[in-house]
């Protein structure tokens, strides 16, 4: 499916860009602390917190499936005019108001028939 191959994706990403941030953290021998300036000692923070990220976070995954189905209801909003739009709330309007006024009719006929076997 479109979100199992999104996540595989990402997560393949995310691998490769771990595996990568290990490489800079110790090609710059960040683990030797007392060998580094302040700012490499930022920098090798960064590299391992880049390093221990999650790859298949339930957060990704999250973000994978809203975004799968924005595009899932994207693909079918698009298509449709403004005309049609129009008509469609037009439909959707009268539905309901007839609804109501048909509901309406049958509580008043039902209401003095109700009068009568309460009393």
């Amino acid at each position: 499916s479109d979100v199992l191959r999104k996540l595989n994706y990402e997560v393949e990403n995310l691998r490769l860009g771990a595996a990568k941030c290990l490489y800079d953290h110790n090609i710059n021998r960040c683990e030797e602390v007392v060998a580094i300036s302040p700012f490499m000692r930022e920098q090798c923070a960064s590299w391992r917190t880049c390093m221990n990220r999650d790859a298949a976070s339930s957060a990704l995954v999250t973000r994978l499936l809203a975004e799968t189905l924005a595009e899932v209801v994207n693909s079918f909003v698009e298509p449709i005019s403004s005309k049609s739009l129009l008509v469609l709330f037009g439909f959707g309007f009268a539905i309901i108001l007839l609804s109501n006024v048909a509901f309406g009719f049958v509580k008043t006929k039902l209401d003095p028939i109700r009068m009568e076997l309460n009393s």
